[in-house]
C-alpha cells in the first residue's frame, strides 16, 4: 500500500494558499484524472474538495471514495 502522508486533501491544499502556478498544475492533474476515469466509461459521482488528494511535493493528484461511481449509462 503506498504511504499517504504526504497527501492533503484538495480542501486542506488550497487552505495552505499556494501560488497560481500550483494550483493550475493540480486543476490540469485534476482534470487529467477524472479523463482517465471517463474514457474508460467511469463516472465518480461525488467528485468534491474531499475526495481529492493532493500529494504537497508533486501535486500529484488521486481520486478517493469511490462509493457513488457508476459505470456511464448505468446508475448505482
Amino acid at each position: 500500500m503506498q504511504d499517504l502522508s504526504l497527501y492533503l486533501t484538495l480542501y486542506q491544499y488550497l487552505a495552505l494558499g499556494m501560488d497560481h502556478a500550483l494550483n493550475y498544475k493540480i486543476a490540469r492533474n485534476l482534470c487529467a484524472a477524472v479523463a482517465e476515469l471517463h474514457a474508460i466509461n467511469i463516472v465518480h459521482g461525488d467528485l468534491s474538495s474531499e475526495n481529492v488528494l493532493v500529494n504537497q511535493r508533486t501535486q500529484e493528484v488521486k481520486l478517493i471514495d469511490f462509493d457513488m461511481a457508476s459505470f456511464e449509462g448505468t446508475s448505482q
